[in-house]
C-alpha cells in the first residue's frame, strides 16, 4: 500500500472518529426553559384593559391544551389554557395563557412536535384527553 492510500485511510478514520464524538455530545435539552404569557382582559369596549405577563414555568405539574388554528397549508397547533372565562358583559374578565418564546406564541406542526418540545424542557406526558377541537395534556417534571 503506497503512502497516498495510507494517508487517505488515516484521514477517513480521523474524520469518522471526530464525527462520532461530536454526535455523542448531546446538549442538556432539559435545561431549556418553558415560558407562558398570561393575558388578563377586564372590562368591555372602551373600558377594556388588557394586561400581558410573561413568566417562566417552574412547577412539577403543568396542564395545557393543544388547539389547531388555520385552514389547509396554513394550519398550525398552539398550546394554551383558559384560566378564567368571562361570565357577564357588565363585569367581564377573561384570563388565559399561551406557551411563548421571545414573546411570540410557539407554533407546532402537530402533537408529536409539541410533546417533544415539552420533553426538551424537562416535562413528560402523564395524561391526554381528546376533545372535539383540542387535546388536554398533563405533564410532570422528569
Amino acid at each position: 500500500m503506497n503512502n497516498f492510500m495510507k494517508a487517505a485511510i488515516l484521514l477517513l478514520l480521523m474524520n469518522s472518529c471526530r464525527a462520532k464524538t461530536e454526535s455523542q455530545q448531546v446538549p442538556d435539552r432539559a435545561s431549556a426553559k418553558l415560558y407562558i404569557k398570561t393575558t388578563t382582559i377586564t372590562g368591555a369596549d372602551d373600558a377594556r384593559v388588557v394586561v400581558d405577563t410573561t413568566t417562566m414555568v417552574d412547577s412539577d405539574y403543568f396542564e395545557v391544551s393543544l388547539g389547531v388554528m388555520g385552514i389547509g397549508l396554513a394550519t398550525y397547533y398552539y398550546a394554551s389554557k383558559n384560566i378564567e372565562k368571562g361570565q357577564s358583559v357588565e363585569n367581564f374578565t377573561s384570563k388565559y395563557f399561551d406557551i411563548v418564546e421571545n414573546d411570540s406564541i410557539v407554533k407546532f406542526n402537530g402533537a408529536g412536535e409539541f410533546i417533544n418540545y415539552m420533553s426538551e424542557r424537562g416535562y413528560e406526558k402523564v395524561n391526554e384527553k381528546r376533545n372535539e377541537y383540542s387535546n388536554d395534556y398533563t405533564f410532570k417534571r422528569k
